[in-house]
């Protein structure tokens, strides 16, 4: 049977911000936003925030930069953008194991971007920075090599992470 995925590091994770990122053209930019507000009128409820996209990832360090999510749904909704923004959001996932020997499985929301009505481990999401949020992580772990000075990423459904963030 052929492998549906590629195991690239087993073991502890540190994941490093380069708050450098990447600025979009003007061009990229007008169609962003207009693929945005597209969007925005079709999904009520729908907000603009940061979400964790790697760049590189070596052996136990995955470097990134955060980037909007409105240029996320963009690239999700236009192929050309795919290719031209060439960014990859991190996703996280955590398993509960229950006594027994079973694990802890949820269905995605049918209004989701990515894979809707798909199952997923509980917890998953993505890291996003939410500076003070009730999932900041400041333990001495999270801070890293960074100190005290470090961002620090909260998942999707405000579970703490489980990696060192550093930046």
């Amino acid at each position: 049977m052929r492998s549906v995925v590629d195991i690239v590091w087993l073991g502890a994770v540190d994941v490093v911000v380069d708050s450098a990122g990447s600025k979009l053209s003007p061009d990229l930019d007008r169609r962003v936003e207009e693929i945005w507000q597209e969007e925005a009128g079709r999904r009520s409820g729908l907000t603009n925030g940061q979400i964790l996209c790697a760049s590189r990832v070596d052996k136990g360090v995955v470097t990134g930069h955060f980037v909007d999510y409105r240029v996320f749904i963009a690239r999700e909704r236009d192929p050309e953008l795919r290719r031209l923004l060439a960014i990859e959001p991190v996703g996280v996932s955590g398993v509960v194991l229950i006594p027994g020997g079973s694990v802890v499985v949820g269905k995605r929301a049918s209004h989701v971007t990515q894979h809707p009505g798909r199952w997923e481990l509980i917890p998953s999401g993505g890291l996003d920075e939410e500076p003070g949020s009730d999932g900041r992580d400041t333990s001495p772990r999270a801070r890293g090599r960074a100190g005290s000075d470090s961002r620090t990423c909260r998942g999707g459904s405000s579970h703490r992470p489980v990696t060192r963030l550093t930046g």
